[in-house]
């Protein structure tokens, strides 16, 4: 009987150690993120190209953080706006999506928006747009580009995609996509 409660007693550890051991595991991970992040924003303010417009969570938790770049560049002010995933040690080619954006003439031109074909489909694409958006309010200027051929095996997402952000797409002759065109109301606070 008395072996019977030692052995009971045993289990009984051997499951709380077990636990400590889990539980010390997730802090060792939770720490490692932790670290990786402030690394992370440590390289950002570093690098004086880059201001960190928000760090906010996605849809799937993750913390993620928006940056700016903006320059003067060839014909205008060339701008980039940036998400990181920040649980991941930011590099300068792994990015979730990247705009790539020119302010000229009036009106910000998208020159290009870049993404990785796992990351489409999960927001990145509108949290991005929101703070290309404001910076339109800002400058009190529309927001123009066009889809490119080169991108004629997703034109379906394209077109989706400019319109619930509030584009207009316009056609060519060929019944394609060609130009998108975001106008405001700039006397309208921005939604984001």
């Amino acid at each position: 009987m008395f072996l019977g409660k030692k052995k009971k007693r045993i289990k009984e550890l051997e499951g709380y150690l077990s636990l400590m051991i889990k539980k010390k595991q997730e802090a060792e991970r939770t720490l490692s993120i932790k670290e990786t992040i402030i690394k992370n924003i440590i390289k950002i303010t570093k690098d004086g190209r880059y201001q960190i417009l928000e760090i906010i969570k996605d849809k799937d938790e993750n913390d993620i953080i928006i940056i700016q770049n903006k320059r003067e560049g060839y014909g205008g002010t060339d701008l980039d706006i940036l998400i990181y995933q920040l649980t991941e040690p930011i590099r300068t080619d792994f990015f979730l999506i990247k705009f790539l954006t020119q302010i000229r003439e009036n009106n910000i031109y998208i020159q290009d928006i870049i993404t990785y074909e796992h990351n489409t489909s999960k927001g990145y694409g509108t949290i991005a747009m929101d703070y290309l958006k404001k910076v339109a309010h800002t400058e009190r200027v529309p927001i123009t580009g066009w889809i490119s051929p080169a991108d004629m095996d997703h034109y379906d997402r394209l077109i989706h995609f400019y319109q619930k952000n509030g584009f207009e797409v316009t056609y060519n002759e060929y019944s394609k996509p060609d130009t998108i065109i975001y106008k405001h109301d700039y006397l309208k606070t921005p939604s984001v």
